[in-house]
């Protein structure tokens, strides 16, 4: 059989494609100008032309079986390389690339890396910008206008392509000179320390609670701060236990500024992804971007 013979019609590929991407058939069409019945109907024929099934399509909402999305996982590069190829015909601005991202996740993982990112980009210069709403994606004034954001959620967000870059970890954590031999479980008395609060995201200290790792009431007061990094600063300094969300907080324990406080920790829900949009001018870097970022947070993590 033939190199031809062995690759399918293209209008199968780009169905299967935008329907996985779309995880609708109706969007799928509405993406490609064609009907759903035409989009499913190509699917279809994917999928007898490769003997497997690509879709459950057992639920209400269509899902990617095991098969399906070794092929999307395959085809991502692909498309995005197409997308290199046919944008240096036309008159598409490439010099930089705007990326929203929150300070915390800016400062203590981002910068630290910039140098391997720039050789990533290659040609490309990265803008850091702290607004990562998915709205600045598709604002209509060109300068808040962004190219991808880093954001967490606990499922990916739809109508963009999406890079699972790592799962969140909530661990507690003290000053080096602390003491870890008191006990927080939920009966316990309470020990002479306080909690530090953030004001911001994830709601550790809840978590906590409802996870049943410790009594609310075991702390006897509490410090409020504004950021994470506020947070880690608070304890490094022996104000009180404090949440560090890993793996960004984790150089602060490789540097021995901060250790674990009774080795408590939990996985949340929540997970760290880059977003961008599906027609952006720089998906190609951006696959590359995020393919190398899930890498360095599995170092990280490890």
């Amino acid at each position: 059989m033939s190199v031809s013979e062995r690759i399918p019609p293209m209008t199968w590929i780009r169905a299967f494609f935008e329907t996985a991407r779309q995880q609708t058939f109706k969007a799928a069409a509405a993406a490609l100008h064609v009907s759903p019945s035409t989009i499913s109907h190509e699917v279809r024929s994917l999928e007898n032309f490769l003997s497997i099934l690509l879709f459950d399509r057992s639920k209400r909402k269509i899902r990617l079986t095991d098969e399906g999305q070794q092929l999307y996982s395959s085809l991502q590069p692909v498309f995005a390389q197409l997308d290199v190829a046919f944008n240096q015909f036309q008159n598409v601005p490439n010099s930089s690339l705007r990326l929203g991202v929150l300070a915390f996740v800016s400062s203590e993982f981002l910068l630290p890396r910039m140098q391997n990112i720039e050789k990533v980009l290659d040609e490309i210069s990265l803008e850091l910008s702290p607004n990562n709403q998915l709205e600045s994606l598709n604002s209509v004034k060109p300068d808040d206008r962004l190219d991808a954001v880093i954001r967490y959620s606990a499922s990916p967000s739809p109508g963009y392509e999406n890079i699972e870059l790592t799962k969140i970890k909530l661990a507690l954590v003290e000053c080096m000179t602390g003491s870890t031999s008191v006990k927080i479980q939920k009966g316990d008395s309470p020990p002479k320390q306080k909690r530090i609060v953030v004001d911001g995201p994830f709601n550790g200290w809840k978590r906590f609670q409802d996870a049943g790792l410790l009594n609310r009431d075991c702390f006897l007061s509490e410090v409020k701060v504004d950021t994470y990094i506020s947070a880690l600063r608070a304890v490094q300094h022996g104000l009180g236990v404090g949440i560090a969300v890993l793996p960004l907080s984790g150089s602060w324990m490789d540097e021995n500024r901060i250790k674990f406080y009774d080795q408590k920790a939990i996985v949340i829900a929540e997970r760290y992804w880059l977003v961008y949009r599906r027609e952006s001018p720089h998906a190609a870097k951006l696959v590359l971007l995020g393919n190398w970022l899930s890498k360095e947070f599995a170092v990280a993590t490890a």
